[in-house]
């Protein structure tokens, strides 16, 4: 299924207008034409079923048919907090990766270890957007500024549950165990560390700030890597 976007102020009460990139794509790449119907969305939660009624060279007006809302969505809110990365291309690749397992709010940060620096915000949220779209879900992650490891430590309260992999972890305090062990959860924040790991005193801060250090298996894993994994197992108990 071919699903196009249009930002939430070209959502009329019987009509979608598909802008630029998004028209061009639907006439010159998939060629759509009038009478056709596609599926559209708006990158927070709604997905409507819609049928061409006019293309222009920059414009594509559509008639709503149907809208639904979530589709293809967890009902839990998975927000993944990771350390930037010292190749922005694997972290392109892991925005790209955790739109597609469900992910709905993106924090990038700094640690004690992390060697990166600097923000792409136009290009992420390009990427995030092209991900939600080809893995047929309806909302786009929310990618916000670079922040510090302290300052995503304070939002922990706003979560009901909030995961820390490492490689030091207990052996038994699986995601899966973890999962189990709370009942009901609707938010839940992922941390993964940079390419160094978290310091022990950075460990020692995420547990006393409520987090639960998980432990994804004997074997080392690049971030991006450790952030697939864990998201995927999420995804896996929050959606069965």
């Amino acid at each position: 299924m071919e699903i196009f976007f249009s930002s939430n102020e070209d959502w009329r009460d019987e009509e979608i207008i598909l802008r630029d990139e998004e028209a061009n794509h639907l006439s010159r790449v998939v060629r759509k034409n009038v009478g056709d119907s596609i599926s559209i969305t708006d990158g927070r939660g709604r997905l409507a079923e819609a049928r061409i009624v006019r293309i222009t060279k920059k414009e594509a007006h559509c008639a709503i048919l149907a809208i639904q809302n979530n589709v293809n969505e967890t009902s839990c809110d998975i927000t993944l907090s990771i350390a930037l990365l010292k190749n922005p291309g694997r972290f392109d690749f892991c925005i790209e990766k955790a739109t597609e397992l469900g992910v709905k709010h993106i924090i990038p940060f700094c640690s004690e270890r992390t060697v990166a620096k600097g923000e792409r915000p136009e290009r992420w949220n390009h990427i995030a957007r092209s991900a939600m779209k080809q893995s047929c879900r309806c909302i786009q992650p929310e990618i916000s500024p670079v922040e510090s490891f302290t300052a995503i430590l304070k939002k922990t309260e706003s979560y009901d549950l909030v995961l820390c992999a490492h490689e030091k972890a207990n052996p038994l305090e699986t995601i899966a165990t973890t999962i189990r062990a709370f009942a009901g959860i609707s938010s839940l924040m992922l941390c993964i560390g940079p390419e160094g790991g978290f310091t022990d005193e950075e460990l020692e801060m995420a547990h006393r700030a409520g987090c639960k250090i998980v432990w994804l298996g004997p074997r080392r894993l690049r971030s991006e890597t450790a952030a697939i994994v864990a998201l995927s197992q999420l995804g896996e108990l929050l959606f069965s």
